[in-house]
């Protein structure tokens, strides 16, 4: 590194004009979401339509830290506490303070921070520390912090930089109280099986290539990892309980069916990491790796974090070979571990493989940090096309691309409408269940409705096999359905042979034909009322009556509400 002041560039930037700069930037990355509110389009796929509605579910019904075994009865027939997540996770607390809609916007705020910061904190002290470097270690810090992080991970990957900044202040022996309190938090704000088990993997590996080099133990930094990892037994006891410690629990995972993690899918995985693309990041290492190469200058850091990522992608695409398959379906299916989730730590590797490359571009031509700052603008660039505000779905309609935006907050959820097709059912809703068609379950259970159906991530193999009863016959008329349900079954929905989906949305001309569901199996768990976002042939599907057609100006569905006979 350079320690000459002569070789340090003067900047058109003050270090404070900097933080500023960044910061605004950040901010002005989410402020759509506080100008927008619950007009904001947001992601729902794995959030809307399940997580969203989990934490509102459990503060609604004063389950947070109900027994594992308790019933909750709004959702799919009353399955227990334990499918959901533990009341030691910090986004209950947002959820409560907040309400919902505004605790999805204060943890994109928040997480956007973190990530800048804890990006900012490892670069400038471990990975390219040095004035010299100043614009590269702020660039790279705010394209990480603008990478689209999900609130219902939480720290999972923008906490990551700064967990590792608290270990390596460790490995080097500062014990103070910031770095053991940035360990405790992470457990209770992040989730175990999708980042955790794999930074505790990273950790060893860092703790084995210390003994090499050094011939000792840090002492300090293996108490790090103990209290990591008895943190998040704490944090996630309840999914210990549910498949470690009750036999009796039998989860509907034990009938998983894994896709195999195809070379493929690997490659994917390395390149884009999981829900991230950093086309613009590879492009500048690959540059920099060349110029490396023709000058034997490649550090060590860099040269162990890219094998790290090139290994752990072929390990686990190879896992899968013939005389592994059983070990992984094991794991998969017994535990909730998927060792695809490795890609969930890879944004923190590619990020500091980005910065060691500007850095070294930057230093090493005088051209370097043109180039650096051309990279962090265009990568700049392409975060905000990713922006989940921003992001949109095609379809093809009468022969021609349409692009269509997803349901807001306000247009998905359609309290305005629920609220009208309670009000004409009359009963108290505790009263009777409701399914679903042709939408996902829970927007009823968001405003209030007992479900049958829904989607959750773990619960009892026996609920799936009552489920399974309900929809048997219609999803045997279509393998791809039929598989759908069987292979994996978190989503215990009304699915049809003509595999309409749960996206459909108002004014469509959608009309099913004969829907081959047990209605006695349906009725035994109560199901009284069916809520359809397509039309059914009434001639053909005499057990449901139709009564009424609910439109909406604030709703992104029409609802016919069926009742079954």
């Amino acid at each position: 590194m350079l320690t000459n002041k002569k070789d340090v560039p003067k900047l058109f930037l003050t270090e404070k004009s900097l933080i500023w700069l960044s910061l605004l930037l950040v901010t002005l990355f989410c402020l759509p979401y506080l100008s927008l509110g619950e007009n904001a389009s947001v992601t729902i796929n794995d959030n809307l339509d399940s997580i969203f509605v989990w934490y509102k579910i459990i503060l609604d019904t004063k389950t947070v830290f109900a027994a594992n075994n308790v019933s909750i009865p709004p959702f799919m027939s009353g399955i227990t506490r334990v499918s959901f997540p533990s009341e030691f996770n910090f986004t209950y607390l947002w959820f409560w303070i907040f309400g919902p809609v505004n605790a999805y916007i204060f943890e994109r705020f928040l997480l956007s921070y973190i990530a800048f910061f804890g990006m900012l904190l490892l670069l400038k002290k471990y990975i390219i520390p040095g004035e010299r470097y100043l614009l590269v270690q702020y660039g790279v810090a705010v394209s990480f912090a603008l990478l689209p992080h999900w609130p219902f991970g939480g720290l999972c990957v923008p906490g990551l930089p700064i967990l590792l900044f608290a270990f390596l202040n460790l490995l080097n022996g500062e014990k103070r109280f910031s770095n053991w309190f940035i360990i405790a938090c992470y457990p209770f704000y992040s989730s175990l099986i999708t980042s955790g088990f794999f930074f505790i993997g990273l950790l060893l590996i860092i703790l084995i290539d210390y003994f090499v080099k050094k011939r000792r133990i840090p002492v300090t930094f293996c108490l790090g990892i103990l209290v990591l990892i008895s943190l998040y037994i704490i944090s996630h006891y309840r999914l210990f309980w549910a498949f470690l410690i009750d036999g009796n629990y039998i989860s509907h995972r034990t009938e998983f069916v894994r896709e195999k993690i195809t070379l493929y899918k690997s490659i994917a995985n390395f390149v884009y990491g999981l829900y991230y693309s950093n086309q613009i990041v590879l492009t500048s290492i690959i540059i920099s790796c060349f110029v490396m190469w023709k000058y034997k200058e490649m550090s060590r850091m860099f040269k162990n974090v890219l094998l790290f990522i090139i290994i752990t992608l072929l390990v686990s695409s190879l896992l899968d070979s013939v005389f592994l398959t059983t070990v992984t379906n094991f794991l998969f299916q017994k535990l909730p571990v998927n060792l695809e989730r490795i890609a969930w730590i890879y944004p923190l590797l590619w990020m500091i493989l980005f910065a060691i490359s500007l850095a070294y571009l930057t230093r090493k031509y005088k051209f370097g940090i043109h180039f650096a700052l051309t990279a962090v603008f265009l990568q700049l660039i392409f975060n905000i096309s990713r922006h989940e505000l921003v992001v949109t779905s095609l379809s093809i309609k009468s022969g021609y691309l349409k692009i269509e935006r997803d349901p807001s907050f306000k247009t998905f959820f359609a309290t305005k409408q629920f609220s009208e097709i309670s009000e004409f059912i009359g009963d108290h809703k505790e009263s009777y269940r409701v399914l679903s068609l042709g939408i996902h379950p829970s927007i009823s259970q968001y405003n209030g409705f007992y479900t049958i159906d829904g989607y959750a991530s773990l619960y009892e193999l026996k609920y799936k096999e009552i489920f399974r009863r309900i929809i048997k016959n219609e999803i045997s008329k279509n393998a791809s359905v039929n598989s759908y349900f069987e292979n994996w079954g978190s989503r215990a929905y009304l699915y049809t042979a003509s595999d309409i989906g749960y996206m459909n949305l108002k004014n469509n001309s959608i009309e099913l034909p004969h829907l081959d569901f047990d209605i006695k199996m349906i009725k035994q768990l109560n199901g009284k009322y069916i809520l359809s976002a397509v039309r059914l042939n009434e001639a053909l599907n005499p057990d449901f009556l139709f009564l009424k057609k609910f439109s909406d100006a604030d709703s992104a569905w029409d609802i016919y509400l069926y009742k079954i006979q």
